[in-house]
C-alpha cells in the first residue's frame, strides 16, 4: 500500500486515472467537449456582462470611460491609482486615486500633470482636490485649462459633462 491510511495504493491509484482526458490540451476534446466548452465560455461571457451591466451602470459609462483615459496617462507612475496593473474596460469605480500617495509624490509630476492628477481627484473628493489645485496655484476653472493641453481638457471636459453624481 501506498503511504498513509487511505488504503488505495499509489501506483494503482495513477494507473486508473492516467486514462482521464487531458482537458487542458484542446487538441484532445471530442466534438461533444469542444461543444460544451464553447457553450461554456460563452455563458460564462454572458454572465459577465449582465454582471458589469448591474455593478456599472448605462448612466455611468461615458464617465468610466474618460475616467479611464485619464487613468491611463498615469500608468507609469506606480501607485497615483488604487488598482494594479494597466486600466481594462470597467468602472471608474475600480480606480480610485490614492489620495495618500499622490499627496506625496505630486512634487516629482511636471505642473501639467499635477493640475491634471488634481483634478482628477476632486472628481472623488472634492476637499482634497481642492487643496491639491490650491497648492498648485490652480484657484479657479481657468487656471486648471490653462495648465492642461487640449487632450487633458477635454478628458477634465468629458468627466463634468458625465459625472453620473450630478
Amino acid at each position: 500500500m501506498g503511504d498513509g491510511d487511505s488504503g488505495i495504493d499509489d501506483d494503482d491509484f495513477m494507473v486508473e486515472h492516467a486514462a482521464w482526458p487531458d482537458y487542458t490540451n484542446r487538441d484532445n476534446w471530442t466534438e461533444d467537449e469542444a461543444k460544451y466548452a464553447a457553450e461554456f465560455e460563452a455563458k460564462r461571457e454572458h454572465q459577465s456582462n449582465e454582471r458589469n451591466l448591474r455593478l456599472h451602470p448605462l448612466a455611468e459609462r461615458p464617465f468610466s470611460e474618460a475616467w479611464l483615459r485619464g487613468v491611463a496617462l498615469f500608468h507609469d507612475y506606480a501607485g497615483i491609482f488604487d488598482h494594479s496593473g494597466k486600466p481594462t474596460p470597467e468602472s471608474y469605480r475600480a480606480w480610485p486615486p490614492d489620495v495618500v500617495s499622490i499627496k506625496k509624490h505630486i512634487d516629482e509630476l511636471s505642473s501639467s500633470d499635477a493640475v491634471f492628477i488634481a483634478a482628477m481627484v476632486s472628481f472623488f473628493n472634492g476637499d482634497a482636490g481642492g487643496k491639491l489645485l490650491r497648492g498648485l496655484g490652480a484657484s479657479g476653472l481657468s487656471d486648471i485649462a490653462a495648465s492642461l493641453n487640449k487632450e487633458r481638457r477635454q478628458i477634465l471636459a468629458d468627466l463634468l459633462v458625465s459625472y453620473p453624481g450630478w
